[in-house]
């Protein structure tokens, strides 16, 4: 913009005055989120709220071995961690919203250790050196390496340690396609000790722990 002004009789015209404004679009943002965690097979509808341009935020699927898109709906087709990008294009008032990108971490629909009882309850009394098996379904046959490696924590029988991954112990597992469930045997110590408890931790290769807790005879 340049100011000018005129002179007179008495004045000559002034020096023309140019100033110069830096003309700016609106900045936009995309507030959007998924869940931390969810079920593999199960979908999820995805949404965002994005900035006033009024332009549709748009997804992409950035992980595509463990999920993908169809429109709204995210379909979680493996284990592991699937991240969903959110865009919305700009206009002539308003920059393009700043892409935002949401993890959810893929687990495997596990159903808890058929006939027995969920911790913190305790199972038994058991024989020492008694074999006990974790029977438990993840939705169908997942292959031979859904377990990382097995677990055993001797406690005081009133209050289970923190379940964490440790040294594994030795068990077996094994599918049965007729009842669509994994079974994990494992043979306990004949040194445990009466009335003694132990903490049995099962990790899974999509990252969860689970737990059953025994009390000896």
């Amino acid at each position: 913009m340049t100011a000018t002004q005129d002179g007179n009789a008495s004045y000559a015209p002034a020096m023309p005055v140019t100033q110069t404004i830096t003309v700016l679009r609106r900045a936009q943002a995309i507030s959007f989120s998924l869940a931390s965690a969810a079920v593999m097979d199960s979908p999820i509808t995805v949404s965002a709220t994005g900035g006033a341009s009024g332009n549709p935020v748009t997804f992409t699927v950035l992980t595509p071995s463990t999920c993908a898109l169809s429109g709204n709906s995210l379909s979680l087709t493996n284990i592991g961690q699937c991240t969903v990008a959110a865009d919305q294009a700009g206009n002539a008032a308003y920059d393009a919203a700043p892409r935002v990108t949401a993890t959810v971490a893929v687990r495997w629909p596990f159903t808890g250790f058929a006939g027995l009882l969920a911790a913190p309850s305790v199972n038994g009394p058991i024989k020492p050196g008694s074999t006990v098996t974790l029977t438990f379904s993840l939705g169908g046959n997942r292959g031979t390496s859904v377990v990382a490696g097995a677990t055993v924590e001797p406690y005081d029988c009133t209050t289970p340690p923190t379940p964490r991954s440790g040294s594994p112990i030795s068990g077996m597992l094994s599918y049965s396609a007729t009842s669509g469930q994994y079974s994990y045997r494992y043979n306990t110590l004949k040194t445990r000790l009466p009335n003694s408890c132990i903490q049995l931790t099962l990790p899974l290769e999509d990252g969860t722990l689970h737990t059953a807790l025994f009390k000896f005879k």
